[in-house]
């Protein structure tokens, strides 16, 4: 066995491997997993700064279950990783570079030391010590404390030689510190790195004065770290996180299960999925996974500036603030808007500050776009519904839908009710002083949350209410000239490409040509998706055309075509094909979120036909109990009691012929096709069913008004509660058609319920004539 590690590395190598972080919080997150990882299972991490032989030293310190000798060999060599899940927990490590590149990246030196339940070991990762001793190849020193050996001794000697410590009691007293801080237990790993690096000035990359609880990165230093093709920001655009430890420490984990603690203060770390206002739930449903990926959508609580997605991988924070879709033109769509996004299907970067610029990671930030600002929209719709005077969202003060506060015994997260404010809670917080009892223990597991199988996305209201108003003949003719817009730049980016391709082409061989045909599939396709950004976001009824013509892009052959054409056609097919397949994936979303809204639809439909079933049925028994004591009007009574019956049958036959439709859309959900049509006949069908039961409701209350006049005054009053309670239930339908309408503010007595009704009978038949217009302009 081996104490002095030799690798066949070049010792330039530990500043080259360490270059892939621009960034220096990046590097300290790496030091951070390492910990969080389940194999060490920390429960605090200690981060601060000290000086030590008048040197200014990072320190790292985790109270996990330590190292053994063997555990440090595998952390200080080069690509090994064997970290597996644990209870469940996946690991973030999974390239076995971190601790290298990151330490490496902070300073030129590093040691490091680590008390486990077997062995207390001692290891140096140096620059400065392989310049001095003038190595050729990477040498590693380790020592364990209980093992002896010649070979322990020269590692032993280089340490004290080459570190800031220079006795064996020194080291020894590291490693108790070890102990004395982590008061959870008696083991534990503590890194220092000493030589930081520095700027052109002389000065270290961290600023400690400026906040005595915080490592923060100076002005001058971020300017020079930030990307220079990024726009200019304002400050307050800028977010914390990127030039606060503190701050970045608080996103870094999607759920954290470690406290933090900088330069003795605990960092308040947030579930950032629920430190949002106006909270939504949507869905990503791509073709490389079997799962739909969940995305949670609010408004920034703190600064409207500061917005985009917080994309996640394996709980840990990937991108943060990645502004897509609508927030990346210059005005004010989709201001203050925060996505959050678990990516596990996505592969990071070794740095772990980006994904791998691959097609599905370019389809799921197309589709965070889109579904963005659809959440912008909606919010802005029902803001504008409720008060078209009101300020917009994003200028108004806001607080997070959820408070969320983590116990600093067992790390569970408890929800605490609404109005309490997280801010003014005590610097240590316990389970026994939640308010509520259900989950006042530390034995007690977290608040479960809802499936994400079985939670809907939120509704799109807007999407339906715009379908229903008329464009005007200006705006069509608008949307038409950017259409034509768009398909001539388009155009010219085709054009571009091919010219652009034809120096890499000029070695293909006549045989390999492919048919250029296909290029005349991609224009099509091209001129139908330029015709108008309104009809590319039709997905229900265009479905089917966009599969088709997908199918002849991928059936092109192999024919004797110009070779230089053959290639720029391939490659802008290629292009189409994801462009097509993406809006693919956007009609099978609002399909499923149609049907849904169907189903919820003929639930209440029939709902309201068993009550329309008792109150008839209970009505006959009421007239028929006085035909027998009111003997004159006995012919009349016998009238009420068949057109009851009348009314009845009506219902049963409605019910039958629903039950039909829905078994008839059941048979055709196999294909896109069947499903697009079978969604519109039910539609109709649906508002035929609503007609008639309007019509049966409006009979049924002309023959009640009838009973009334004839009726003893106790009879009259029962019929009177009888129609307020189904303008009740009435009422509640009407919710979901109408969103701003409250039930509880409605007077029942009156018939304001049915001026409602009607209104919406005939908004929904006008939707009906304008879907009909609309599919009949497609064809």
């Amino acid at each position: 066995m081996f104490l002095l590690i030799l690798w066949q590395l070049c010792p330039k190598f530990l500043h080259t491997n360490s270059t892939s972080h621009t960034w220096p919080f990046s590097a300290i997150a790496e030091l951070i997993d390492n910990a969080y990882d389940p194999d060490v299972s920390a429960k605090q991490f200690w981060i601060d700064k000290t000086v030590i032989k008048g040197q200014d030293c990072l320190t790292f310190m985790d109270n996990g279950n330590g190292l053994t000798y063997e555990a440090m060999l595998k952390m200080l060599s080069f690509g090994y990783s064997d970290k597996i899940a644990v209870n469940g927990l996946e690991p973030i490590g999974i390239y076995g570079n971190g601790f290298k590149s990151g330490s490496m990246r902070l300073g030129q030196d590093a040691i490091v030391f680590s008390k486990s339940e077997k062995a207390s070991c001692v290891g140096m990762l140096s620059q400065s010590y392989l310049k001095e001793i003038g190595a050729e190849q990477i040498i590693v020193p380790i020592v364990s404390f209980e093992l002896t050996g010649e070979e322990h001794k020269a590692s032993l000697k280089d340490i004290l030689s080459y570190s800031p410590f220079k006795t064996k009691a020194e080291l020894l007293t590291e490693i108790g510190a070890v102990n004395s801080t982590c008061s959870t237990g008696t083991t534990g790993t503590r890194i220092i790195i000493w030589n930081l690096r520095k700027t052109s000035t002389g000065l270290t990359e961290f600023d400690f004065v400026k906040d005595r609880y915080d490592i923060q990165i100076p002005s001058e230093v971020y300017e020079a770290i930030n990307d220079k093709s990024q726009p200019e920001r304002t400050a307050s655009s800028i977010p914390e996180s990127e030039y606060s430890l503190r701050a970045y420490c608080s996103i870094l984990y999607l759920k954290p299960r470690m406290q933090i603690i900088i330069r003795g203060q605990k960092v308040k770390t947030q579930l950032i999925s629920k430190s949002l206002a106006y909270i939504a739930k949507d869905y990503y449903r791509p073709t490389f996974v079997t799962k739909r990926i969940p995305i949670t959508f609010g408004y920034n609580t703190k600064s409207k500036d500061q917005y985009g997605i917080m994309m996640y991988h394996k709980n840990r924070l990937i991108k943060a603030y990645e502004r897509v879709g609508c927030q990346l033109k210059a005005n004010i769509s989709g201001l203050g808007v925060i996505g959050v996004i678990e990516c596990n299907f996505l592969d990071p970067t070794h740095n772990k500050q980006n994904f791998d610029n691959t097609d599905k990671y370019r389809k799921t930030i197309t589709s965070l776009g889109i579904k963005l600002e659809e959440y912008w929209k909606e919010i802005r719709f029902k803001r504008n519904k409720e008060d078209p005077n009101s300020i917009p969202v994003e200028d108004t003060m806001k607080r997070p839908d959820q408070n969320w506060v983590q116990c600093d015994e067992c790390l569970r997260w408890r929800k605490l009710p609404d109005g309490i404010d997280c801010s003014l809670l005590p610097e240590k917080w316990f389970c026994h002083m939640n308010p509520d009892p259900q989950f006042r223990s530390c034995v007690v597991d977290e608040e479960p949350e809802d499936s994400d199988d079985d939670r809907p996305s939120y509704r799109k209201t807007y999407k339906h209410t715009t379908t229903q108003t008329e464009v005007p003949k200006v705006k069509e003719e608008d949307e038409e000239e950017r259409g034509k817009q768009r398909e001539d730049e388009i155009k010219t980016e085709v054009e571009e490409r091919a010219v652009q391709s034809t120096a890499e082409v000029n070695g293909i061989e006549q045989g390999s040509d492919v048919d250029t045909s296909g290029c005349n599939i991609e224009q099509n396709v091209i001129k139908k998706e330029s015709a108008g950004d309104d009809q590319a976001k039709k997905p229900l009824h265009n479905g089917v055309a966009v599969s088709c013509c997908l199918n002849n892009a991928e059936a092109v052959g192999p024919s004797s075509a110009d070779p230089l054409q053959n290639n720029s056609s391939i490659n802008e097919i290629q292009e189409q094909q994801d462009k097509l397949l993406e809006l693919m994936e956007t009609a099978a979303q609002e399909r499923d979120d149609y049907k849904q809204q169907f189903h919820e639809l003929t639930n209440q439909l029939h709902d309201m036909q068993m009550r329309l079933q008792e109150l008839s049925q209970a009505n006959i028994k009421k007239e028929c109990a006085h035909q027998g004591s009111q003997t004159e009007s006995a012919g009349e009574g016998q009238d009420y009691k068949n057109l009851y019956e009348q009314a009845k049958h009506k219902v049963d036959e409605l019910s039958r012929e629903k039950e039909v439709l829905l078994a008839a859309g059941q048979a055709c959900a196999g294909t896109s096709q069947g499903e697009e049509r079978i969604s519109d006949e039910l539609v109709l069908q649906i508002d035929s069913l609503i007609r008639e039961l309007d019509k049966s409701n409006k009979e049924r209350d002309a023959l009640r008004s009838q009973v009334s006049v004839s009726s003893p005054s106790s009879s009259g009053s029962e019929m009177r509660r009888s129609l307020v309670g189904l303008r009740q239930n009435v009422g509640r339908l009407l919710t979901s058609f109408v969103p701003a309408l409250d039930p509880d503010q409605v007077n029942y007595d009156c018939n304001v319920i049915d001026e409602i009704l009607e209104q919406v009978l005939t908004d929904v038949e006008s939707l009906q004539v304008n879907n009909l217009r609309e599919r009949a302009g497609n064809d």
